[in-house]
């Protein structure tokens, strides 16, 4: 279903549902709503999320893999975890590396 991908790909992204309304200017409730099915976005909230997110259209539409475009490319997303630790997340269409690393002295 529709509203499951779009969960996905935000899980898959680490954001919360109002980190990713954010990111389309829309609605927490209306990321609410999407993600259970009750409503569905119109075109233009799925381009944003296409856009916004580097995701294959076909996967957001019809369910078709890879989920994201250009699958030879990564994105790393760095969140503190403690004063000399960070996690380190690497996310591709295929597999998703989490990893705890110390922080190098700055």
């Amino acid at each position: 279903m529709l509203g499951e991908r779009i969960r996905g790909i935000r899980n898959s992204l680490g954001l919360t549902q109002p980190e990713f309304a954010n990111r389309l200017d829309i609605k927490v409730l209306s990321v609410s709503q999407y993600e259970r099915d009750k409503n569905l976005p119109g075109f233009s909230i799925l381009k944003k999320i296409c856009v916004n997110f580097n995701v294959n259209p076909r996967y957001l539409i019809l369910g078709e893999l890879p989920i994201f475009e250009n699958e030879d490319k990564y994105k790393i997303v760095e969140h503190k975890k403690k004063d000399n630790e960070v996690m380190i997340v690497e996310i591709t269409p295929d597999r998703f590396i989490f990893k705890i690393k110390e922080k190098e002295n700055e």
